[in-house]
């Protein structure tokens, strides 16, 4: 795999995202948005779901491919280590969105008009548990394969 191969679509996606937010700010992910040529605007929390949902994936493909990339494979060229580098950067970005996600929450949920609906909450809270724990198992796989050299 070429160093280039790893800007693929859903890594522009979340840098894109990852702009944006920081642009516009937390609170854009739950703006209504109403596109040119369409009848119904989309759902306020509808681009909340998709960064977590997006960065979520992205946080579990990741670790699972830094994984195999340092525990699995012997080569140490140097295209291997710059494609660990630009993963590292990728999971970095999907990081930051998923703390931009918590950021906005822990906001909201403190303001007495709370414009997240119980269920959209129920499903950021349950994204957010899912990722921690991926990222918890990741580090105790880390940590077990360290003890095993």
């Amino acid at each position: 795999m070429k160093a280039s191969q790893v800007w693929s679509a859903p890594k522009k996606l979340l840098r894109n995202m990852y702009c944006l937010i920081s642009i516009l700010g937390e609170r854009w992910l739950l703006g209504q948005m109403n596109l040119p040529d369409a009848k119904d605007s989309i759902p306020a929390d509808m681009c909340l779901l998709l960064v977590l949902e997006s960065s979520r994936v992205e946080v579990v493909f990741l670790l699972n491919e830094l994984a195999y990339l340092k525990y699995e494979t012997s080569s140490n060229s140097s295209s291997n280590v710059e494609i660990i580098s630009l993963k590292q950067w990728n999971l970095a970005i999907a990081f930051s969105l998923v703390e931009k996600t918590i950021k906005l929450i822990s906001n909201v949920v403190e303001n007495e008009v709370n414009p997240i609906d119980e269920n959209t909450l129920s499903k950021v809270i349950s994204g957010l548990n899912e990722t921690v724990g991926v990222v918890l198992e990741y580090l105790q796989d880390a940590k077990d394969h360290g003890q095993k050299k």
